[in-house]
C-alpha cells in the first residue's frame, strides 16, 4: 500500500475549458528518489472532493514517460499515478513547507 498527499490544480485549457489536475510525490523504494507525479483516478475510481488530501492507495500502479526537457535538453521521465482504489488515511495531511525557512 501506499500512503501519498495528493494535491489539486484547478487549470484552463487553451480553448477555455476547465479541468482539475492531481499532482503528488512518490519515492521508488529502490533508489529512494522522490518524484513529482501526476495523480490519475480510473474510471469507476472518484478523486477526493478535500484537499490536500492523505490516501492510501489500495490498488494502482505507476507508469512513466520520458521526455526531453527543451530547456536543458536533458532526457528525462514524468510520472502517473494511477489509482483504481483509495481510502483517506488516518494520517492527517500536515503542511511542513515552511518548516526549513526563517
Amino acid at each position: 500500500m501506499l500512503t501519498c498527499n495528493v494535491f489539486k490544480k484547478d487549470k484552463t485549457s487553451k480553448d477555455g475549458k476547465k479541468f482539475k489536475s492531481y499532482l503528488t510525490r512518490i519515492t521508488n523504494k529502490e533508489t529512494k528518489e522522490e518524484v513529482s507525479a501526476s495523480v490519475k483516478f480510473e474510471e469507476g475510481c472518484d478523486a477526493p472532493k478535500e484537499f490536500p488530501i492523505r490516501i492510501n492507495v489500495l490498488n494502482g500502479s505507476v507508469s512513466s514517460k520520458p521526455y526531453q526537457d527543451p530547456a536543458t535538453m536533458e532526457r528525462r521521465n514524468s510520472y502517473t499515478l494511477w489509482v483504481r482504489e483509495w481510502e483517506k488515511s488516518d494520517e492527517v495531511y500536515e503542511d511542513k513547507s515552511l518548516d526549513d525557512w526563517k
